[in-house]
């Protein structure tokens, strides 16, 4: 979770990490935020917050397969960027994490398993 995430929770739900209420040294010893609901809770400063591309009608040209991550988009206008996540008609139920963007038609790179 980001800083901001983390003030966030911490201001919200103080009791956490209070080890006398909580029960817990986690925070205190390995500055992990804890367990919440089973999930191991933890910061980074590392983390930003995405600003997706503006790309909107692209196509491609329908002769990638299975396995195929560098694809050619078409027809379409603005930006798409690394970190956007796309669809493809062909593969309505997967989505998947563009690596390499692009300002105007051309190819994009998505990240691997490209299984569509």
């Amino acid at each position: 979770m980001t800083n901001a995430v983390a003030a966030n929770l911490r201001g919200k739900q103080s009791g956490l990490f209070k080890v006398n209420e909580s029960g817990d040294t986690q925070f205190l010893r390995n500055g992990s935020l804890g367990q919440v609901e089973g999930m191991q809770l933890h910061q980074s400063g590392q983390l930003v917050l995405h600003t997706k591309g503006t790309g909107t009608s692209y196509t491609t040209n329908g002769s990638n397969g299975p396995g195929t991550v560098s694809i050619p988009i078409i027809t379409g206008t603005n930006t798409v960027v690394a970190g956007d996540v796309v669809t493809f008609a062909a593969d309505s139920n997967n989505k998947y994490m563009v690596n390499v963007g692009v300002a105007a038609p051309g190819t994009i790179v998505i990240g691997n398993p490209a299984c569509w």
